[in-house]
């Protein structure tokens, strides 16, 4: 008999959707029949990192990713594209990511693809797309023939087919993407396509609307679509590792085996120190959760709109004792018109008892709410 493996879990998918116990339950009884390896097991991501801030460098990265060989000649391709923040126009020629390649960007809404989209071509496996917009006048991103895959925290809009199309592939992972304003279907699942897992994306405003699905094995959990409702970018993610649009005593990345998603972005401990990102918004009600540690020497941090002028909300991260992993939000917080905001991490104040200002970031998103 099979030994079932676990499937990895997103800690930010659960608290976002917290009231949805079955996620869990079927991540522990997740089961495979592939030949390949799992992705929990071996979604290996290529030694190589390139950062690119220009078509021209992304696509001459990309060509440099596929090149790549192993010792023994074969080529295996691989290794991690960051894109700067910032608008790539493609023009009408698409990108193709091969094999073993992560291809990221500094948030949905602050890294932008336009013109033709992203494919992928038959035999490309371990795969991973996230943190940027794809928006595409031709079929936005399809995945064609790739196993062991994942797609995650894109918003994918205006594609002149359905937004995020899969042929032929296996065993992949889409999740925390908005797939909005499509000519066809928000995402689109061909026969032929086996165990493409599906998990708390968001559908609106596509053709079609929500999702086509002729697989086999095909799980589809907390997505929610709906053609009357004009919510966008309802979820962005921002990279802790992301360039900042501007940071103050708060630079210091650490890789710890303690902290989900395997490090973070912490301040120097003095009072004041922040970190700001650019994102644009959408009017509405909106939250910004942050994961990080709490301990003794933790300060308290303000979340900002507007780079600091006016507070929204504050975050206590002192504890008595170590605490790892916790999620604070800041709730409720009204944006009246859509534009580019200054989202400001400060360490303003510290709790009586805690020693010091220390902040810390593991992961970071906003969330609209209405």
């Amino acid at each position: 008999m099979r030994n079932k493996e676990v499937a990895p879990i997103d800690p930010m998918v659960l608290f976002m959707r917290d009231s949805l116990p079955s996620f869990q339950n079927y991540e522990k009884s997740f089961d495979t029949s592939s030949s390949k390896p799992r992705l929990s097991a071996a979604f290996q991501i290529g030694n190589f990192e390139w950062r690119v801030s220009s078509v021209e460098e992304l696509r001459s990265a990309i060509k440099r990713a596929r090149n790549l060989s192993s010792a023994s000649g074969e080529k295996v391709g691989g290794g991690k594209i960051s894109m700067s923040p910032g608008t790539f126009i493609l023009g009408t020629e698409e990108i193709t990511v091969p094999a073993n390649t992560h291809l990221t960007g500094a948030g949905q809404g602050i890294t932008v693809i336009e013109g033709a989209g992203i494919l992928t071509s038959s035999g490309d496996d371990n795969i991973h797309l996230s943190n940027f917009t794809v928006d595409s006048n031709n079929y936005g991103v399809q995945l064609i023939g790739s196993e062991n895959s994942i797609v995650e925290n894109l918003t994918i809009t205006n594609s002149g087919g359905s937004g995020l199309q899969f042929y032929s592939s296996n065993t992949c992972f889409v999740r925390n993407n908005n797939l909005i304003d499509s000519f066809n279907y928000g995402l689109y699942i061909a026969s032929g396509n086996n165990r493409i897992i599906a998990i708390n994306n968001y559908l609106n405003g596509n053709g079609d609307d929500y999702i086509f699905d002729e697989g086999t094995g095909s799980v589809l959990t907390a997505n929610i679509g709906s053609t009357n409702d004009s919510l966008q970018q309802t979820v962005i993610s921002i990279d802790p590792y992301s360039t900042p649009s501007a940071e103050s005593g708060f630079s210091n990345k650490t890789i710890s085996s303690d902290s989900l998603f395997n490090g973070f972005l912490q301040s120097s401990g003095a009072q004041n120190n922040y970190v700001q990102w650019d994102v644009q918004l959408q009017p509405g009600t909106w939250s910004v959760s942050i994961m990080a540690k709490k301990a003794t020497n933790m300060g308290i941090m303000s979340v900002s709109f507007d780079a600091g002028s006016s507070t929204e909300g504050t975050i206590d991260w002192y504890n008595g004792s170590d605490s790892v992993n916790n999620v604070q939000s800041v709730t409720g917080i009204t944006v009246d018109t859509a534009k580019t905001y200054q989202l400001r991490l400060t360490m303003s104040s510290k709790n009586a008892s805690s020693s010091s200002y220390v902040g810390r970031v593991q992961s970071l998103k906003l969330l609209k709410t209405s």
